[in-house]
């Protein structure tokens, strides 16, 4: 009979412990598969460009964020607005896991400022 508890006991206890060391792989799979935040993404491109810490900003000449949602993670761009022109120039970046930059954008002649700037494409659309 003690011979049988012990046995019992024994693969109770290995139970629990594969258990464990499931649920421990799924929650390190999970965070390593899933995307920051918003406030997130933009903290982590902001910590691997300095110069991008005032951001967004007011004062002249003014600078803004946008910010768009995909599978592959954030978009993200840093605009530099103009005078009468909406976008003089804006850097942009994929943020999932790492920071990712996705190209610049500089002002372009034409009829730019009907046209909305994608984060996702770096460019007015």
């Amino acid at each position: 009979m003690k011979h049988g508890r012990i046995i019992f006991v024994t693969a109770v206890g290995l139970m629990c412990l594969l258990l464990g060391i499931l649920a421990t792989q799924r929650e390190l799979h999970s965070k390593r598969h899933s995307q920051p935040s918003e406030a997130e993404a933009i903290t982590m491109v902001k910590e691997h460009y300095p110069e991008l810490k005032d951001y967004p900003s007011t004062t002249l000449p003014p600078r803004s964020i946008r910010t768009e949602q995909s599978a592959e993670g954030w978009y993200i761009a840093f605009i530099q607005e103009g005078s009468g022109r909406p976008v003089i120039a804006a850097r942009c970046y994929l943020v999932n896991q790492e920071v990712s930059i996705k190209g610049t954008y500089t002002l372009q002649p034409g009829p730019e400022d009907t046209k909305v700037f994608s984060a996702r494409s770096c460019k007015a659309e």
